[in-house]
């Protein structure tokens, strides 16, 4: 795992050198909702810093919860390092998560621990294809694997492997309007525990089920703020999720 992240790291340092673009998003949200899972909610903020050439891409994402209540006592943090490739719809990442509650249930709090035993880090290879981008049909798909960290079965105590795949179709589009539903589900590849990363009873299930609609405000000035509302369920928990988030900046 240290292995992946020096590569990651001398990956930002040389990309970082020959830059083209340098981008930067903030967005608010009322909840962090997260392949089936509520991660936060309450007032969430985010943002990414990152550094774009070629296709590629390697930045940092983080989101910090404003305010504490019962889902997250704590506040929510989380601080991702991310690596990518995209070109004509296909895209390909690594991202380092690191949700800062995981290493509290272990019983550690140290942002460099990578052993996977005590280690808040997972490591989650993503791959995806968006058919609207060389194509006129909306549909985009994605196929993520967690490949090393806080990922281990119960019972075992083996890298699980944990995959979450998505498909995600828009079925109305115009200058302010955005309507996308989307299913997700989740599967393990090792492990003999039952359930999964993603908390399920079962070791495979649709886990999140949702319904995006976003209006993009404009205004006089040319400035866009998208506004999203999502509703979202989880029929492995059975349970479901509303959020609003807006993007308010994107550079």
């Amino acid at each position: 795992m240290k292995k992946i992240m020096i590569f990651a790291v001398m990956a930002c340092m040389g990309l970082a050198a020959s830059a083209q673009k340098m981008s930067f998003s903030v967005g608010a949200e009322t909840a962090h909702l997260w392949r089936g899972y509520e991660v936060a909610n309450g007032l969430i903020t985010t943002g990414d810093v990152s550094f774009n050439a070629g296709g590629f891409q390697v930045g940092v994402w983080g989101g910090t919860g404003i305010t504490a209540n019962e889902a997250s006592p704590k506040n929510y943090h989380e601080f991702d390092y991310h690596i990518g490739y995209a070109t004509k719809g296909f895209s390909v990442a690594l991202w380092d998560i690191y949700n800062f509650a995981n290493d509290k249930n272990l019983g550690g709090n140290n942002i460099f621990d990578y052993n996977k035993h005590t280690t808040g880090h997972f490591i989650d290879l993503q791959l995806g294809y968006n058919f609207g981008a060389t194509t006129k049909v909306p549909l985009a798909l994605s196929w993520n694997t967690i490949v090393a960290g806080c990922d281990l079965d119960g019972k075992d105590g083996k890298q699980q492997f944990s995959t979450y795949v998505q498909a995600a179709y828009t079925v109305y589009q115009d200058e302010h309007w955005n309507v996308t539903p989307s299913v997700g589900g989740t599967f393990k590849f090792a492990g003999e525990n039952e359930s999964n990363f993603y908390g399920g009873p079962n070791k495979a299930g649709f886990n999140d089920i949702r319904l995006t609609t976003t209006y993009n405000v404009k205004f006089k000035n040319g400035y866009t703020l998208p506004v999203s509302g999502t509703a979202m369920w989880n029929p492995e928990l059975k349970k479901g999720y509303w959020g609003l988030s807006v993007n308010l900046l994107s550079l």
